[in-house]
């Protein structure tokens, strides 16, 4: 895996943050990773960011807001999202609507890693 691109973790859970790095870490992707939302936006380039490992059910601003907000700033990150819960239909018009993956918490590995794989692909960070 090129090492060159950036994997944001956002979620609220830290022992997930923490595990999610260290598989990442293993496999040679970096990654950065962000409690909440907020603590994303707060960076100064977002630009620099392959994908994103989204949580979509977080307090104060959740994983699809963030990526609505982002798309309305014209910011096109590859984003993936996590969730141990049940979508409704209105969230899947918009997971689908951004052409995302949704992943379930907890995730096989093999399978993340497949899934950040694809996604960056098609990211135009590099």
């Amino acid at each position: 895996m090129p090492n060159h691109r950036l994997i944001a973790i956002i979620d609220d859970d830290l022992s997930y943050r923490k595990a999610t790095e260290r598989l990442l870490h293993a496999y040679g992707w970096e990654c950065r990773s962000f409690e909440s939302a907020k603590a994303f936006l707060d960076i100064d380039k977002v630009e620099v960011i392959s994908c994103l490992l989204l949580d979509i059910h977080m307090p104060e601003m959740t994983g699809i807001d963030l990526l609505k907000q982002l798309r309305s700033k014209g910011i096109e990150i590859s984003c993936l999202f996590v969730t141990a819960h049940m979508l409704s239909d209105s969230q899947m018009a918009i997971v689908d609507k951004f052409k995302a993956e949704v992943l379930p918490k907890p995730c096989d590995a093999p399978y993340l890693i497949e899934a950040i794989a694809r996604a960056c692909v098609g990211s135009k960070a590099s």
